[in-house]
């Protein structure tokens, strides 16, 4: 049941209470012929914020619990039939159960002047003045608790018309100097260059992922946005199931009905990925592409000429060389813009150390390194002691690693 206590927080209701309270908050249809895309799995994950394949279990322990009901229904604006949820008597019960729980709870709103004010759930529409179900409030939450009240200020036409940022794995928080020539470029490209598909590329610790970052960070005014860094044991489902909640929530739900279930019709998902991104402005990003098995590869091909067919979609790689799938077909073909990422400038890597180091140690670190980014943020680290020893670093680092141990500090 909802945690006690006066505040609510985004996790103090479980993903079943947050899926019941959103079906009671949700109009549920006359007939199966006209159903609120919100009864779908990806509409209540979209409104829930909870994603689509954890929501397939969520209701599918309620169905066991005859809390929910199932069926094949004609969604508005869709003509192909999809599953849609309603609920029980038992699982009215339930969401009225937690509702008057919730109403009876406090939240912390931040207002234009940064300041924070503490709101009753149950007056929250007097203090905002546009009405929201109690789903879209938790859902606006972040991690501390906060409503922004600009949020909630804002009416549905409004909503629409801001950019949507999504991302898994994304890291904003090291230090980012330099770079001005390259942010420049990656600019340009964006507004203007031919080719879909950026491939940002460089020597291990170059700094590739952090440029990338940085300019999702700068884009989010312009387009929607989205990030995927791919990990060891991802598969086709696991990307598609990310570009499908990232569909859902710009209104654009249905991708994971391929996947979900089992089903797997990786050839239908990928159609269905082509249709709702033909049209939309978006910028994806992808982090790690080497960590990706051949199946994923394979799919993520199938990706990245789903962007290039698109009308107003780009894509950005973080890459070392050779490892996007069928590179030279893409450059052959002219979809493939390149940069090559070299040292930073002195300046720059000043500003990386936090640690007191003499101008000709630096210069000659400098030299060592030709700006290598990952060397200078060694040698702002205590602890060199052994990684001498390791196999993972070239001659020239084991060098840069050997010259700053006689600076280190007893």
């Amino acid at each position: 049941m909802v945690k006690r206590g006066e505040w609510l927080t985004r996790n103090g209701l479980t993903a079943k209470e947050k899926i019941v309270l959103h079906l009671r908050e949700t109009p549920q249809p006359r007939d199966l012929l006209d159903v609120h895309a919100g009864l779908t799995q990806e509409g209540i994950g979209s409104s829930t914020g909870i994603r689509v394949n954890h929501v397939s279990r969520a209701v599918s322990q309620l169905k066991n619990e005859n809390l929910v009901t199932e069926a094949m229904g004609r969604v508005r604006g869709q003509l192909r039939k999809r599953k849609v949820y309603g609920y029980t008597e038992d699982g009215y019960s339930l969401a009225e159960r937690v509702r008057n729980e919730v109403l009876k709870k406090k939240v912390k709103i931040r207002k234009d002047d940064d300041s924070i004010t503490e709101v009753s759930l149950h007056n929250i529409g007097k203090h905002v003045g546009v009405r929201h179900t109690l789903t879209e409030v938790i859902s606006k939450m972040d991690d501390s608790g906060i409503v922004d009240m600009k949020d909630l200020e804002m009416r549905p036409s409004e909503r629409k018309e801001r950019f949507l940022s999504f991302a898994e794995g994304l890291v904003l928080t090291e230090p980012f100097y330099g770079r001005k020539k390259e942010m420049e470029e990656i600019d340009d490209w964006a507004k203007a260059s031919e080719s879909k598909i950026l491939a940002i590329r460089g020597a291990e610790g170059m700094g590739k992922s952090s440029l990338a970052a940085r300019f999702y960070a700068a884009s989010k005014n312009r387009t929607n946005l989205f990030w995927y860094s791919f990990r060891q044991w991802d598969t086709p489902e696991t990307l598609l199931g990310a570009l499908s909640s990232f569909l859902g929530q710009l209104g654009k739900p249905g991708l994971g009905d391929y996947l979900a279930g089992g089903a797997r019709d990786l050839r239908s998902a990928l159609g269905a990925l082509a249709t709702r991104l033909k049209d939309t402005p978006a910028m994806l990003f992808f982090d790690d592409i080497a960590e990706m098995s051949p199946e994923l590869a394979t799919v993520f091909y199938h990706v990245l000429e789903v962007v290039e067919r698109s009308s107003d979609a780009r894509t950005v790689v973080v890459s070392d060389n050779g490892d996007i799938p069928k590179e030279r077909e893409l450059l052959a073909r002219g979809a493939l813009y390149e940069i090559v990422l070299d040292g930073l400038d002195k300046g720059s890597c000043r500003k990386l150390l936090t640690r007191k180091v003499e101008k000709k140690q630096f210069e000659r670190i400098f030299r060592l390194t030709e700006g290598h980014p990952l060397s200078f943020k060694l040698i702002s680290t205590k602890g060199l002691e052994g990684l001498e020893k390791k196999k993972d670093y070239t001659p020239e680092e084991l060098a840069v690693i050997r010259y700053m141990k006689l600076f280190e500090e007893p």
